[in-house]
């Protein structure tokens, strides 16, 4: 009989093994119908808001909560980190919207498979790139590794008017690139004791404001409270349950279209092949012929 973890909340526990199946799908380990979207936990960059109203700079806030009518601004955070996973996203800033993406991986050791057919959306992996040119290096620049952090937020905090508001456990996606790439693996994973997981403990989020020339911008740190283990209950169970439902929807879509792209792509260098051997077997009078023949290669 599979052994069952234990907890203070009188809920029924959860077998290690089950436990050990969606720690794995979400990268919750800190070794190396849902819902399409969750709210997002950010750091606010802008003086003022849509309404003009002035709001605090690099103070966190979640958008998207459902029924939310203000933003709730806050200097720190705490946050319960259930799922670390990563995805590469080519955002077409011409079309502004996403272009293509990668299934989301709990680590490096997959292959982040696209929904074009190839890897990390055609991006080369960071020793390769840096041994590029700086010009070719910048074809690449819209294509961003993103560490998705999915988990419980709570804070206090007041909105645009003043209002003081506590928001408690709400599901939340903090996405990472550039700057605040690192900080996590630095300030978490680094110094999490042995056999522990990031959803054991909380971990206060703060910002440091920094700059580079005339641009401000924040980078996240943060703060484990090693000296408050939590439990792991089964709200929380709950919650990592729908979180990898919603992974399982994401990567099985992708998936999809990753291997519809090599079926095309397949038939196409499949008609190009016969194409090339059609042509070795017999001469074309016209662009006609050719054409005739294309089209019946590629029907085979």
């Amino acid at each position: 009989m599979p052994e069952k973890t234990t907890n203070e909340s009188n809920v029924p526990a959860v077998s290690n093994e089950m436990l050990n199946k969606v720690q794995k799908l979400l990268g919750a380990s800190s070794s190396v119908e849902a819902a399409d979207r969750l709210p997002q936990l950010k750091v606010n960059p802008k003086k003022k808001d849509k309404q003009g109203r002035r709001i605090p700079e690099g103070h966190f806030f979640v958008q998207g909560i459902e029924d939310q009518s203000e933003l709730v601004y806050a200097e720190s955070i705490n946050l319960r980190v259930l799922s670390q996973l990563f995805q590469w996203i080519y955002y077409d800033p011409e079309q502004n919207k996403v272009a293509n993406k990668t299934i989301l991986i709990p680590n490096f050791g997959h292959e982040p498979r696209d929904m074009k057919g190839t890897l990390r959306c055609g991006k080369p992996t960071s020793k390769d790139l840096r041994e590029l040119p700086k010009a070719t290096q910048a074809k690449y620049s819209d294509i961003r590794c993103f560490r998705q952090l999915r988990g419980l937020v709570s804070y206090s905090g007041i909105t645009a008017d003043k209002e003081k508001v506590t928001l408690e456990n709400v599901p939340c996606i903090l996405l990472l690139k550039g700057s605040n790439f690192s900080p996590f693996y630095d300030d978490v994973e680094k110094t999490m004791p042995q056999g522990k997981q990031f959803y054991d403990y909380n971990i206060k989020v703060t910002s440091e404001e920094r700059e580079n020339g005339s641009v401000t911008y924040y980078v996240m740190r943060f703060n484990p409270e090693y000296s408050a283990p939590l439990t792991l209950d089964k709200p929380v169970v709950d919650t990592m349950m729908h979180f990898a439902k919603m992974v399982i929807n994401e990567n099985n879509k992708i998936e999809a279209a990753y291997n519809k792209s090599l079926g095309a792509t397949s038939s196409v260098q499949k008609a190009v092949d016969n194409l090339a051997l059609s042509a070795l077997d017999q001469d074309f009078d016209s662009e006609e012929d050719f054409d005739d023949v294309y089209a019946e290669v590629v029907n085979q």
